[in-house]
């Protein structure tokens, strides 16, 4: 009997969604409906985690606003909510 092997390939996200007009969409509208980018290019450090231009995440829409006004991914957002 004869094991079967499996191979796995590891891939970056792919970020053609930046590219689209949908993407345009988001950055420009996201906020008012309550929706952030969840792990942006210049936050890595923070977040851990690679940007990924798809990835928004629900936080509401006055937490959203709020977020995007002082630049904060939500780790530092729930750090300084409850500080």
């Amino acid at each position: 009997h004869q094991k079967k092997q499996y191979k796995i390939q590891m891939k970056k996200a792919d970020d053609k969604f930046e590219s689209t007009p949908m993407y345009t969409w988001m950055v420009e509208n996201a906020e008012d409906y309550g929706f952030v980018l969840r792990y942006p290019k210049n936050k890595t450090d923070i977040t851990g985690v690679i940007y990924e231009s798809w990835h928004w995440r629900f936080v509401g829409i006055n937490t959203a606003k709020e977020m995007n006004k002082l630049d904060m991914t939500l780790e530092e957002y729930v750090e300084y909510k409850n500080k």
